[in-house]
């Protein structure tokens, strides 16, 4: 899971003083190209449309299998209320953790 793995790199930072990269999380909104504040319908119907886009079935591009599995990843967890309000809570925390490491870069 990716959380375990942020967790092992943040302790290890705090542990050796060393700032390991963060990976930047996956924008599930962006991938399927819905606002932050969509609702289930504008959800299902973006992704809808998206999958009959880049399914292999349909799209034999080489990157299309691939975005494919995207799409569905984004579709899976904003469809269900709890996995959404899990990765909308992640994605500010990782935001505010960002502007704080500028903020302390820049002074």
């Amino acid at each position: 899971m990716d959380f375990y793995r942020f967790a092992e790199k943040s302790a290890l930072a705090a542990l050796t003083g060393v700032q390991v990269s963060m990976k930047k999380y996956k924008d599930y909104y962006k991938i399927l190209g819905v606002a932050r504040d969509a609702s289930h319908k504008t959800i299902k119907q973006a992704y809808r449309k998206r999958a009959l886009i880049y399914h292999p079935d349909v799209n034999k591009a080489s990157y299309a299998e691939a975005r494919f599995k995207e799409i569905n990843e984004a579709h899976e967890v904003l469809s269900d209320p709890k996995r959404r309000a899990a990765y909308d809570q992640r994605v500010r925390q990782e935001e505010e953790k960002r502007r704080a490491a500028e903020a302390a870069q820049a002074e």
